[in-house]
């Protein structure tokens, strides 16, 4: 009788520890969906947003973190469109790719633009003619398209 009074206690506090552990790991992937999915993600500056806005777009900033920003820029002689890389931490921005005028006129002909919102979750990929899978941030571009006729508004500014 002590025997099966015992197994029966074991067997409740196995079942009890179980149920104990299921609901902390519930507790911590709801915690980690949470911070993955539900938080509105943050923006990284007001001023961007600000320059994107105001239809001046001689300079397109297209992808911003902590570390770097990728901006493309028509150049002085309104004749090519630059891609610059900017490293925040060594304050150092490169020359990454160029388009020419004559490739410009080729790209809107053929409508070779394309955005990849799926990328992942914060960052999507451009790609304009050649240029292919550029990044580009959805805080700064939410809308696929928005980004599509901003970078046909800066290419045909030069042909």
């Amino acid at each position: 009788m002590a025997l099966i009074i015992l197994c029966i206690t074991i067997v409740e506090w196995v079942q009890m520890t179980t149920q104990i552990i299921t609901v902390i790991i519930t507790i911590i992937m709801a915690y980690l969906a949470y911070r993955t999915f539900l938080i509105t993600p943050k923006q990284n500056s007001d001023i961007e947003k600000t320059e994107l806005n105001n239809k001046n777009i001689d300079d397109l900033i297209v992808f911003e973190t902590s570390k770097q920003r990728t901006r493309l820029i028509i150049d002085s002689q309104k004749n090519k469109i630059n891609c610059f890389l900017l490293d925040k931490n060594r304050k150092n921005e490169t020359l990454q790719w160029t388009i020419e005028k004559e490739e410009a006129a080729k790209i809107i002909n053929s409508s070779n633009i394309y955005i990849n919102p799926n990328y992942k979750p914060n960052t999507g990929t451009f790609s304009i003619g050649q240029k292919r899978h550029w990044l580009y941030s959805k805080n700064l571009f939410p809308e696929p398209d928005y980004l599509k006729g901003e970078i046909v508004d800066l290419i045909k500014k030069i042909i």
